[in-house]
């Protein structure tokens, strides 16, 4: 007998979470990759693929106290959820692959690490790393 943990999938907000407000005024965008050019007005960032944070509130009452605090959970988006001119010649998967990419980052929080980069775009171990910076990166909007 096996004593590992085994995961498996759960939706439970199938139906929704009556408690869970979108905030989509606060939304976010979120660069990765990319790279830095230096010129004399300054240092930008260019080339970056984008991914909008929508943040998700949730209330959350204290115990025999008068306090609630607000719980803040992000969810990855795409900023284009599909792509017309892929999808007019043809190229259906390619239409939706932003907005898959753009959610796998929140899709699933604790991904395995143990899948390579080989065997997917967003491998366990990036899958962490995009979600890390996804969910700190709005502190420096702050």
């Amino acid at each position: 007998m096996s004593f590992l943990q085994i995961e498996e999938a759960d939706d439970w907000l199938r139906h929704g979470n009556p408690w869970e407000k979108a905030r989509p005024e606060f939304m976010l965008p979120v660069h990765f990759y990319g790279s830095v050019e230096h010129t004399e007005a300054g240092t930008k960032w260019i080339n970056t693929q984008v991914v909008l944070a929508l943040p998700y509130d949730t209330p959350v009452p204290g115990y025999l106290n008068n306090t609630v605090n607000t719980m803040r959970l992000w969810s990855a988006r795409a900023p284009n959820d599909f792509n017309l001119r892929d999808f007019n010649v043809g190229d259906y998967i390619q239409a939706v692959l932003d907005r898959n990419l753009a959610e796998n980052i929140s899709r699933v929080l604790y991904p395995n690490d143990n899948v390579s980069d080989q065997a997917c775009f967003l491998s366990g171990n990036r899958s962490s790393l995009f979600q890390k910076h996804l969910f700190s990166s709005h502190k420096a909007h702050t």
